[in-house]
């Protein structure tokens, strides 16, 4: 597992780009973090609790922007302990298997979300 540390940047190309297929890359980005405490009641966001679950995210084949490399794309906003978040899960595969689906899915669990 690889961890880039808030407010440092890094080029998603090369993460993505050099991805293996038995891989997952989770992209967790605070959406509008001018608007804390983000209110509730936005359908864009949808309020929901941690922890997170694979199942609440979109599968997504393509994209704009998508890398020629990155075959599938599963995407989910959700406003959590008052903040809007944006959740997007990579995968090396054209699908997730059952070891790639648990692997992801712990992850999730230990996604935290600051207090807004």
């Amino acid at each position: 597992m690889q961890v880039i540390p808030s407010g440092r940047a890094t080029d998603p190309g090369e993460t993505l780009g050099d991805m293996e297929s038995a891989r997952i890359v989770i992209v967790a980005t605070l959406e509008l973090p001018e608007i804390t405490p983000a209110p509730a009641g936005n359908p864009n966001f949808p309020d929901t609790t941690l922890p997170f679950d694979v199942s609440s995210l979109d599968r997504q084949d393509s994209w704009e922007g998508q890398l020629q490399s990155t075959p599938v794309r599963y995407q989910g906003r959700f406003r959590v302990n008052d903040q809007y978040l944006r959740l997007d899960l990579y995968v090396g595969s054209r699908g997730l298997s059952a070891e790639l689906l648990n692997e992801a899915q712990l992850e999730l669990c230990g996604l935290r979300v600051p207090q807004g």
